[in-house]
């Protein structure tokens, strides 16, 4: 009877100790990455470790882009969303004078990525100085933009910048997600002068529009509206005949 006894006490020992040892390894395995920084090249990109592929969560990231050196009689900053998935978590504030460790100066909120603009907004501008960039995000699932078929399994961001003296000194053809129709990647060239898409297979046109049920030669839409293509769907753009869901959402391709 003693054996038995000294034996369940064994095993319940045994059993505890590896549940504990179980329940501590996910912390030990936990995952550090390093991102953000200070930017002070006149161009650039800026993204989420190894995008587009996951990062580890939770993540705080903050860049400075610092054009305080620059020699511009009108110096600005403009930060295109090139590649923007991420639906949350993403702020720029533009500051007169940023310094860690020291006092900022003229702090404005520029702008916050929002599940509502994510895919509306595709670029901003500040004249001042310096813009920050924090990205701060939990968790990885439910905070990224999802189109069925080619944008299921993507993460992050992938942003370029320009620090310029142009007095218009945005890019007129910059792109992103929506305005490559969902169905291509907008990226910039070599020297961050000029943006296009670059289409999935099947789909062609400036904006990846055309493709399965639209394509040229074909007139599927009625009272004058144009057709693009979006997956396999057929999106109507609205010029004031109906108001269905797709007829509001498309009519943001033409924008």
């Amino acid at each position: 009877m003693l054996r038995m006894l000294v034996l369940v006490y064994l095993l319940v020992c045994c059993c505890s100790d590896k549940k504990l040892v179980t329940m501590a390894n996910p912390e030990s395995k936990q995952q550090s990455v390093k991102c953000g920084g200070e930017i002070r090249d006149v161009k650039g990109s800026i993204h989420t470790p190894g995008f587009p592929g996951p990062f580890p969560v939770p993540i705080r990231c903050q860049w400075v882009i610092d054009a305080s050196e620059s020699y511009f009689p009108n110096t600005s900053i403009v930060v295109y969303f090139t590649q923007l998935y991420v639906t949350t978590g993403l702020t720029f504030t533009e500051f007169a004078y940023y310094s860690k460790g020291s006092t900022p100066m003229g702090r404005q909120l520029v702008h916050t990525v929002t599940e509502e603009n994510a895919t509306r907004v595709h670029w901003i501008w500040t004249r001042s100085l310096f813009l920050v960039i924090d990205f701060s995000l939990d968790r990885l699932e439910g905070n990224h933009l999802r189109v069925m078929d080619n944008l299921l399994d993507v993460y992050g961001f992938n942003m370029t910048y320009e620090i310029s003296g142009r007095e218009n000194p945005v890019r007129p053809d910059s792109c992103n997600a929506l305005l490559c129709s969902f169905l291509g990647n907008c990226y910039a060239n070599k020297d961050y002068t000029h943006f296009g898409c670059s289409c999935f297979q099947g789909f062609s046109g400036p904006n990846c529009g055309q493709g399965p049920g639209c394509g040229p030669g074909r007139h599927v839409c009625e009272n004058g509206a144009s057709c693009f293509a979006c997956q396999l769907d057929l999106l109507r753009i609205s010029t004031g005949y109906g108001n269905t869901e797709k007829d509001m959402i498309s009519s943001n391709f033409e924008q």
